[in-house]
């Protein structure tokens, strides 16, 4: 649970959805100024984060440790630490999609020998909290999609929790499907799979502002 930090006037639309194993958790917040969210993890989680609009910092036992900004998503592992996420919502409402999963849940459905997700499986196994990935992942229209039906079910008793797992299955199926490509990709061509991401991400920015594109030095800020 995260208890919100902020001494400027704001909104926050929030809803969850909680069963067995899993917990949903979509927010909106409109603040003119950032906006901190604090939580202490006493146990474990794994959590697929997707940030659908503004930029989100993370920050592990003081220590900064990940940003993720609109239109990406990642994996994260948290393990009995103090967590902060600083939200920054100047250009906008922030939009976040928060999926909990019991580790037992998630490594029922992914822990094989071979996967691409290995190193975070050996992370996850010797408690030692982070991202999947050092870079972030473009959200694609599927995912926004499976996103909204979320967003917008309208189903009730037992068949709205058939629903809501079952997109949130489809929502592990393009996210670990898209990990698996992207990290043959890189394999392919000799990169390393972190600057294979970055390329990626640099060619999702020059797109969305093909009228204005940035110059090199704003674009290599803006992919790390």
């Amino acid at each position: 649970q995260y208890h919100l930090q902020s001494s400027h006037p704001g909104k926050c639309y929030s809803v969850q959805y909680a069963f067995d194993e899993i917990l949903i958790s979509y927010s909106r917040i409109y603040s003119d100024q950032p906006i901190r969210l604090q939580r202490e993890i006493k146990g474990e989680c794994v959590e697929m984060i997707f940030i659908l609009q503004g930029k989100s910092i993370f920050t592990i036992n003081r220590e900064a440790l990940h940003a993720v900004t609109g239109n990406q998503h990642n994996m994260y592992y948290g393990y009995g630490c103090d967590e902060e996420i600083e939200i920054n919502t100047a250009d906008g409402p922030a939009e976040i999609l928060v999926i909990h999963l019991s580790k037992s849940y998630y490594f029922r459905l992914l822990h094989q020998k071979g996967n691409h997700q290995q190193s975070f499986f050996d992370r996850v196994m010797h408690h030692q909290h982070g991202f999947l990935s050092s870079t972030n992942f473009a959200i694609i229209p599927a995912m926004k999609l499976a996103i909204d039906e979320i967003r917008h079910c309208r189903k009730t008793s037992s068949v709205k929790r058939i629903f809501l797992e079952a997109k949130v299955l489809e929502l592990l199926v393009l996210q670990t499907e898209q990990i698996e490509q992207e990290k043959k990709l890189a394999s392919v061509h000799g990169l390393h799979y972190n600057e294979l991401s970055r390329l990626t991400e640099a060619k999702r920015i020059v797109e969305k502002n093909v009228s204005k594109p940035p110059t090199i030095g704003v674009l290599s800020k803006l992919i790390g």
